[in-house]
C-alpha cells in the first residue's frame, strides 16, 4: 500500500506579515502553504496512509512552539478553507465520510522537535519518514522558499539519507514573503554550456558568495551596496 509523507515547512512566527503568507488571499483564490496542505490531503485517495509533521523554529507564541501554533492555527480556521473557491468546489464534493477522514488527517499533523535550519528540517524529516516507511513524500513550502527547500532536499539525497527509490516533490504555494516577488529569487546554477566563458571558471558566483550568510548584519549590507555599486558602475 501507498504511504504519502508530507512535510509542511515552517516559518518565523514573527516574520512580517506571517499569516499572510501562510494562509494567502481568498479574494484572489491565492492559496498559501496551510491551504495548500488541506488542498492536498483531499485529492489523496482513502486507502493511502498519510503521515504529516511540520518542525519548528526558534520562535513562540502563546507558549507554543512555531510548529505547534501552527498547526493549530490551521486547525482553527479550518472552516475558513471554503473561503478558497477552489477548495469550497472540492469540499463541496467530498461525502460525509470523506470529510471525516480529511479531518482526520488534518488534525493527525505532527509538530516535532525544534530544529536549527531549513537542511535540518529536511534531514529530520527524512529520517523520520524512513523510519515509517514512506514511499513518497511532498514538501510543502511558501513559494519563497521553495527553492531552497528543494536544494536542501538535494544535498540530503546526495548524503544518502533518502532512498533512490523514494520519490520527493516540491509544491510552493502561491503566496511569498511579504513585501516580496518572484523577481526576487535568484537561482546561481553552474555554468555548463559549451559557449559561456564561464563554464569551468573557478571561483564559482555561489562559492564565493556562500561565505555572505555567516556575516553579521551590517557587513552584509555593506557588501551588498558594494556588490550594486560595481555592477551598477559595469552594466551602465
Amino acid at each position: 500500500m501507498a504511504k504519502v509523507g508530507i512535510l509542511l515547512h515552517v516559518y518565523h512566527l514573527e516574520a512580517p506579515g506571517w499569516e499572510e503568507f501562510v494562509w494567502g488571499d481568498p479574494k484572489e483564490d491565492r492559496l498559501g502553504p496551510l491551504p495548500l496542505f488541506a488542498k492536498t490531503l483531499l485529492a489523496i485517495p482513502a486507502e493511502t496512509e498519510v503521515v504529516s509533521v511540520i518542525y519548528s523554529g526558534p520562535s513562540r507564541r502563546d507558549g507554543l512552539t512555531e510548529g505547534a501554533y501552527t498547526r493549530r492555527f490551521l486547525i482553527d480556521n479550518v472552516s475558513r478553507l471554503q473561503e478558497f473557491p477552489r477548495l469550497r468546489k472540492q469540499l463541496e464534493d467530498v461525502e460525509p465520510q470523506q470529510y471525516d477522514l480529511f479531518l482526520q488527517r488534518l488534525n493527525s499533523l505532527e509538530a516535532k522537535e525544534v530544529i536549527t535550519n531549513t537542511l535540518d528540517e529536511v534531514t529530520h524529516a527524512a529520517s523520520y519518514f524512513n523510519e515509517q516507511t514512506v514511499t513518497e513524500v511532498v514538501q510543502i513550502s511558501v513559494a519563497s522558499h521553495a527553492p531552497r527547500c528543494l536544494l536542501n532536499q538535494l544535498v540530503v539525497r546526495e548524503q544518502g539519507l533518502i532512498p533512490r527509490d523514494q520519490q520527493w516533490h516540491i509544491m510552493p504555494s502561491e503566496t511569498f514573503y511579504s513585501g516580496t516577488s518572484v523577481s526576487d529569487i535568484v537561482v546561481l546554477e553552474p555554468s555548463h554550456r559549451g559557449d559561456d566563458p564561464m563554464t569551468g571558471f573557478s571561483p564559482t558566483l555561489a562559492s564565493a558568495i556562500k561565505p555572505y550568510f555567516g556575516l553579521a548584519g551590517d557587513d552584509k549590507k555593506q557588501l551588498i551596496k558594494v556588490v550594486r555599486d560595481f555592477l551598477e558602475n559595469k552594466v551602465s
